[in-house]
């Protein structure tokens, strides 16, 4: 075939199989750079490094090859000095770069893929080696040896990659064939795409290079130009592009980077243990793909775990598992998901009573996940392998503990809620019986709220979900008609004050964050000076008090409008209107600070943006400082941040909190002024300073160490604008202003 073709196209088939061949290399030394799950790449500047080296292999295969394009016999590249002494080299090097990067990974999951690599291209390696010796000596007999050392180290690397493909589970076949195959051939479509104008330009204009430049940019090349300028689009989005396909080929690995941060604000979601449940399984099913995943918890009366919730192959129904067995006991001494199917564990499940082993096999579980309260077994979260056969990494792990503490006390509250609770009020023996039966039930998709015997929505046709221990009417004096949304504390239902006939916006607190009789005070001390805050750009509260299943509630003055957050997504605001949103802003929460009260929760979605009818200008309305820290009459007793052993709760929003409260220390007024920092810089840029965090570690270490981006560069502000804000992101409270106030001066300049 190659001898048929004309002396151009033998050229470009010996130039092409050069250039494959030489940058082989330069891929190899880049894989070893750059592979391993969870690890961070190493800079573009050393993924360069072995395709430079490559490029002499190259350019002396292909000076060879091109003196040779006269000849009507097919003809091989030569492979002389460079390539015989460079190439090994690089995979020398490749081999080196993957010991020292397996020393110094911790990661197991890593660390086991770098080894069967390690070992897989040794032997091949070594035999190449070995050949290329070998051929350098004038013999017809040493030349045969090296080429069957050659052969046989390349199937001893087959063998071994396929062993681990097969064995170890290393990698899921179907993803070599099927999903790599068609991630390539989108990838690359979509690069070839990218450069086909470019190429169809160049060629033209090589072919015309003798007309003149009228003739260029009127003929044919005019259609090339055509399609650069939307080429250009292409490239400028390139990015975005390339992450849809991995997203599309790879929606493990992104789905699963995703759901750490929603399970962060699912941690501090509700309560309701049918709708966390649903949403913390389809969650685990979409981002993780096990083969099924379900969710088992302790009954009344504590005798035996009795699965719940289930997603994917339920066709299996495995017995309850006694609470009082060796695998209950070993699972409530430590949160750390077991994996079933590791070689540390084996053991430890060989040990295990015939029926708990049985108990395992009927629920073919590959990873069990313990729900703890204190060293107390509330549940268990069991997962099926994956349907990648891709074992879960410490990222996958860390991620389900995470969810698992917050599933633990929502069954353990659930469960308490099935025996007669406690009514907060004068008396402690104050009982009464549970469910109760005034409780109300709300549509999903209108929101609409119906009494405890209707099923069904009226408008929609759905059926309605229960909101637990909420009534139908809080003390014969509010009716509540529809939930508005769900915060980080608890729920916000509107109703309507009887007496007065107006709208008000009730705010129910999960009960398990006033459980206690001290939290008990502490809310009601904290509501009335909450209540006693008189500012216009402060959401009144009117009354307060506790529901009969514990929650607590509030009942505050009705808003409509949209939050901050609407605006912030618009775009960029120019300078004057950022200042115009701050100024009472920052007013309402320096009268609360001069009160006495630290708000801890500000975030573009705690602040309202309320139309005046009479100026149509919107109005800035700070909520929930019913939530608030008292730095005055409440102590420090209680800690934002709560560890316990492995397990921690964070109270605030990640992406808002401020330095000194993820070290665990209490909220401030300085750390109030972090956050207003925070959404000054977001109303500036458009965006915010650490939104390209993907993770919970990421976060946190952003907040605690990374410095955002100079405001003068990214907004085009003035100095004295953005040294104030920077200044109240400073990392070190006492570095920010005194006072909020101060703040604001520091603004306005």
């Amino acid at each position: 075939l190659v001898a048929s073709l004309p002396e151009w196209g033998r050229g470009a088939v010996f130039l092409v199989d050069c250039f494959f061949m030489a940058m082989f290399f330069g891929v190899i030394v880049n894989f070893a750079l750059v592979f391993a799950s969870g690890e961070r790449r190493a800079p573009i500047a050393w993924q360069l490094v072995g395709y430079v080296l490559s490029i002499p292999i190259f350019l002396e295969a292909a000076w060879w090859a091109l003196q040779r394009v006269h000849d009507t016999v097919p003809m091989v590249p030569s492979r002389d000095a460079i390539y015989k002494l460079l190439g090994p080299a690089l995979l020398v090097a490749a081999l080196v770069i993957l010991a020292f990067r397996f020393r110094g990974i911790q990661e197991l999951n890593a660390r086991r893929r770098l080894q069967l690599i390690f070992l897989a291209l040794l032997p091949g390696v070594f035999g190449w080696i070995v050949s290329n010796i070998l051929s350098t000596f004038d013999s017809f007999m040493l030349s045969e040896v090296g080429s069957m050392i050659n052969s046989a180290g390349v199937i001893a690397g087959s063998a071994i990659f396929a062993y681990a493909v097969v064995r170890h589970r290393m990698f899921n076949i179907r993803v070599l064939v099927r999903r790599s195959i068609q991630y390539a051939l989108a990838r690359g479509t979509l690069l070839v795409a990218m450069s086909l104008p470019v190429l169809g330009l160049v060629g033209y204009l090589y072919a015309h290079r003798r007309d003149s430049i009228s003739v260029v940019l009127t003929g044919t090349p005019a259609i090339y130009l055509l399609l650069i300028l939307p080429l250009a689009l292409v490239i400028r989005y390139r990015r975005r592009l390339l992450e849809a396909l991995d997203r599309r080929y790879f929606r493990e690995q992104y789905d699963a980077r995703q759901l750490l941060l929603h399970v962060v604000s699912m941690v501090r979601g509700g309560s309701d243990m049918v709708g966390l449940s649903r949403v913390a399984l389809d969650e685990i099913d979409r981002a993780l793909h096990p083969k099924h995943v379900s969710l088992w918890h302790i009954d009344v009366e504590g005798k035996a775990y009795y699965r719940e919730f289930a997603r994917g192959d339920t066709a299996r129904i495995a017995h309850p598992l006694p609470a009082t067995g060796a695998l209950p006991t070993l699972l409530a001494t430590d949160d750390d998901p077991l994996d079933l199917h590791s070689r540390a564990t084996r053991p430890l499940v060989r040990r295990l009573p015939p029926a708990e082993r049985d108990w395992l096999t009927e629920c073919d579980a590959h990873l069990i996940v313990p729900m703890l309260i204190e060293q107390r077994l509330a549940g268990l979260m069991v997962l099926g392998e994956r349907k990648s056969e891709e074992p879960y990494g410490k990222e996958d792990r860390q991620l389900l503990r995470t969810l698992a503490a917050q599933l633990a006390l929502t069954f353990d509250y659930s469960r308490l809620k099935g025996s007669p609770s406690l009514v907060w009020g004068n008396s402690t023996a104050a009982r009464i019986p549970a469910p109760l039966l005034d409780e109300i039930r709300s549509c999903p998709t209108c929101g609409r709220c119906y009494p405890s015997d209707q099923g069904t929505c009226e408008l929609d046709q759905q059926v309605l979900v229960r909101e637990e221990g909420v009534p139908r009417t809080i003390e014969d004096k509010y009716l509540v008609t529809r939930i508005l949304g769900r915060g980080g504390m608890g729920s916000v239902y509107m109703a309507m004050q009887k007496r007065l006939n107006r709208p008000v916006a009730v705010k129910v607190l999960l009960s398990h964050l006033v459980g206690s009789s001290s939290m008990r005070s502490r809310f009601e001390r904290e509501a009335r000076i909450v209540a006693r805050l008189r500012h216009p750009g402060i959401v009144t509260i009117h009354d307060f008090g506790v529901l009969a299943a514990g929650h607590a509630y509030l009942v505050m003055e009705y808003l409509e409008g949209q939050t901050l957050r609407k605006t912030i997504g618009s775009g960029p605001q120019p300078l004057r209107q950022m200042l115009d949103l701050m100024r009472p802003i920052i007013d309402a929460v320096d009268s609360a600070h001069r009160a006495g009260v630290v708000h801890r929760d500000l975030k573009p979605e705690n602040i309202m943006l309320v139309s005046d009818r009479e100026t149509e200008t919107p109005s800035p309305r700070v909520l929930d400082f019913g939530l608030a820290k008292m730095t005055g009459p409440i102590g420090d007793e209680e800690a934002t941040i709560v560890q316990s052993g492995k397990s921690v709760g964070i109270v605030g929003t990640l992406m808002y909190i401020a330095p000194e409260i993820l070290g665990g220390h209490p909220a401030s007024m300085k750390s109030d002024q972090y956050s207003l920092g925070l959404i000054a810089y977001e109303l500036l840029a458009g965006y915010h300073p650490f939104g390209e965090a993907g993770d919970l570690a990421s976060i946190v270490r952003a907040h605690t160490t990374e410095s955002p981006r100079p405001l003068e560069e990214v907004a085009g502000v003035p100095p004295q604008v953005a040294a104030a804000i920077h200044r109240a992101l400073a990392k070190e409270a006492e570095e920010r202003f005194e006072s909020v106030a101060e703040f604001m001066v520091a603004m306005e300049g």
